[in-house]
């Protein structure tokens, strides 16, 4: 492939040259948006380079999160559960004041937390890509201007995770943490 033009479009080429065998072909990209681009570009590209002659099925496109579907790991419906559990169990939104300057919840309609825990397990989705937590991430900002909402937000990842251990269960951020490919 080589390092005189930059990488995407060359993979772009080099799979449509193989288009015949890209339903059975597994690409491994670094990030969910790294994929996203991907398709983007094969979509723009078509099967014959722009031409225009007709569709393509594409690769399956996967995060090295995709390699976790094992014994002991959470699927994301479990995980989203922990976090209702745990943001519909917060009494106390005093400690996490930082990122919720007002309760979450009062005065809300029942199932007022799971949009929000959505929220979280995409944030937490989004620092995953990197192979670290939550609390991986607030340690990394320090003293920084965003420390304190970092910080919040590990709390409650902390009590997801001890939800998930006591399911059973280990989180997929913890497993990527723990043994990074």
């Amino acid at each position: 492939m080589g390092w005189e033009r930059p990488f995407l479009p060359v993979l772009v080429e080099w799979l449509l040259a193989r288009r015949e065998e890209l339903p059975g072909t597994l690409v491994v990209v670094p990030t969910a948006q790294a994929g996203r681009r991907l398709r983007e570009a094969m979509a723009e590209a078509g099967p014959s380079g722009g031409a225009g002659r007709g569709g393509v099925l594409g690769p399956r496109v996967v995060t090295p999160a995709f390699f976790l579907q094992s014994d002991g790991v959470a699927p994301h419906a479990v995980e989203l559960t922990a976090w209702v559990e745990v943001l519909e169990g917060v009494d106390d939104w005093g400690e996490f004041a930082a990122v919720f300057p007002e309760a979450p919840g009062d005065g809300e309609a029942r199932g007022w937390a799971l949009p929000l825990a959505r929220s979280l397990a995409d944030l937490r989705g989004m620092v995953q890509e990197g192979g670290l937590t939550v609390a991986m991430a607030a340690g990394r900002f320090g003293d920084g201007i965003e420390a304190d909402r970092w910080q919040a937000l590990a709390g409650l990842e902390r009590r997801v995770e001890r939800l998930l251990r006591d399911w059973g269960w280990r989180s997929k951020s913890t497993a990527l943490a723990d043994d990074p490919m």
